[in-house]
């Protein structure tokens, strides 16, 4: 059977957009580069190469496409199912400074025995509840024994207002990855919920994202709500760490919700949900407290106990090795 190139080169093209439109799955394969006179060599037909989690020798364009973006080509190719390989072979060392949209890090860089005597102030957020409840510890050894914020119960942060943003409405952004070094104190003899991260999903009123311990279950518990859907987990007690600091990263595409601890992924029970919300009442981000929007709740009865520390957000779907990775950054 014959097969015309005009009818080679649209097959070609035709399966590297849906390669493309995939998401992360790319093909590197070989056609004319004009500026080195029609020469063949290697290219990734994608906008955004450093975007690709796994990478497959494609095939040969007897044609160079007409496309809407530029392309960048090669003289070698690669092959690999490893994101953090590919983007070293690709030099996109700041993909993940690209996608970052939120990055507080909740620190003092410094040796861990003075933490205590460092004073507690910050542009980064205002303290809420009882100043005294809040201190400088040592942070997670994979920060460089930064000293980290520690917030008791009556003490809590106030990030600040993030009206018509992703993280008070994840439903603005495609996809979200949130990473946060975290050491929970304790949730023994807790009563009602105690909240470590809320920016109002878990309340009807507004959209945003909640991680809380509950008491009368006894289990962690995770929600996320846009105008469109909410979504739920719950885990149990022993899936997240006490008493240590460990790595917090929370994933969210459509209606995909996960949670990581520490890289791997953990098992959660659905929570039976309700719809989204029509409104956004809360829009400000705390840490160990619940954003109820202009309900007073009593500090002693919603904030939590913990430590944070490096606070990064990405309007990006970050896969396991790259939250493994991110785990090492120091910002």
């Amino acid at each position: 059977m014959d097969v015309s190139l005009g009818t080679l080169t649209f097959f070609f093209v035709f399966l590297q957009l849906l390669q493309s439109a995939e998401g992360f799955d790319c093909s590197i394969g070989q056609e004319p580069d004009p500026n080195e006179g029609n020469r063949y060599r290697w290219v990734i037909p994608v906008p955004d190469p450093c975007e690709c989690t796994r990478l497959r020798v494609g095939g040969l364009n007897t044609r160079t496409p007409c496309r809407h973006y530029s392309v960048t080509y090669y003289d070698t190719f690669m092959q690999s199912d490893n994101a953090e390989e590919i983007r070293k072979w690709l030099n996109c060392t700041d993909l993940l400074e690209k996608h970052l949209i939120l990055n507080r890090s909740l620190r003092r860089d410094g040796n861990p025995k003075q933490c205590n005597s460092i004073t507690v102030s910050s542009t980064e957020y205002d303290v809420r509840g009882s100043p005294t409840l809040l201190k400088m510890v040592p942070g997670p050894d994979e920060a460089d024994h930064a000293c980290a914020v520690s917030a008791e119960v009556g003490s809590y942060l106030d990030l600040g207002d993030f009206n018509n943003t992703c993280y008070s409405d994840p439903g603005l952004c495609k996809s979200m990855t949130w990473s946060l070094w975290l050491k929970i104190y304790t949730s023994k003899g807790f009563t009602g919920e105690r909240y470590y991260i809320s920016s109002g999903g878990q309340t009807g009123i507004a959209r945003g994202v909640a991680f809380l311990y509950k008491s009368t279950t006894n289990e962690f518990e995770l929600h996320v709500r846009t105008a469109t859907f909410k979504m739920g987990n719950k885990y149990q007690q022993s899936q997240i760490p006490l008493q240590s600091w460990f790595h917090l990263a929370l994933t969210i595409e459509m209606n995909v919700l996960n949670l990581y601890v520490d890289g791997e992924l953990m098992n959660g029970n659905n929570i039976n949900t309700q719809g989204g919300s029509s409104v956004d009442g809360c829009t400000r981000l705390y840490l160990g407290m619940t954003n109820s929007c202009d309900t007073e709740y009593l500090t002693n009865t919603y904030s939590g106990s913990a430590a944070y520390s490096n606070l990064m957000v990405f309007d990006r779907l970050l896969n396991q090795d790259e939250i493994k990775n991110l785990m090492q950054m120091k910002k």
